[in-house]
Formats: C-alpha cells, sequence, structure tokens
C-alpha cells in the first residue's frame, strides 16, 4: 500500500537525525551542536516542502498541457 510521501520523509529525516545525533559526539542538549543540528534539520524539511510544492505544480501543469489538445480532439469528435 502506498504510504504519503510527507511521511516517508519524516521518517527518514528521524532516522537520519537519529544517526546524526549518535555520530556526533555531545549532540545532545543546548550545546552549539545541537543547535546547528536542529537548524539543519528544519532546514531540510523546509527544502523538501518547498521541493513537494514546486513538484506538484509542475506535474500539474504537465497534465493541463496534455489535456488540452486531447479534450480539443474529443470536443471535435462529438460533432
Amino acid at each position: 500500500m502506498l504510504r504519503p510521501l510527507e511521511e516517508v520523509w519524516w521518517e527518514q529525516e528521524e532516522e537520519a537525525m537519529w544517526w546524526l545525533q549518535a555520530w556526533v559526539p555531545g549532540s545532545q542538549g543546548p550545546r552549539p551542536i545541537s543547535v546547528t543540528l536542529g537548524a539543519i534539520k528544519d532546514t531540510l524539511e523546509l527544502v523538501a516542502h518547498q521541493m513537494l510544492s514546486w513538484a506538484e505544480a509542475m506535474f500539474s501543469w504537465a497534465l493541463k498541457r496534455l489535456c488540452k489538445p486531447l479534450l480539443d480532439l474529443y470536443g471535435l469528435t462529438a460533432r
């Protein structure tokens, strides 16, 4: 069964953050490295959302360009 893309992204992001925190010493607590990792996580989340919006807009635009000639052709055959 297909899952929403955002759900898959969230799981991958959480796993990557877990690995980063395990790999970087002292990344627990209010240290500069944990603040930096949090900022990177927030930035990646924002970029992913923007890319998803862009991809959705491009897909919609492409479908519109594809469907319009087909609908025009169908309109001509119905007459």
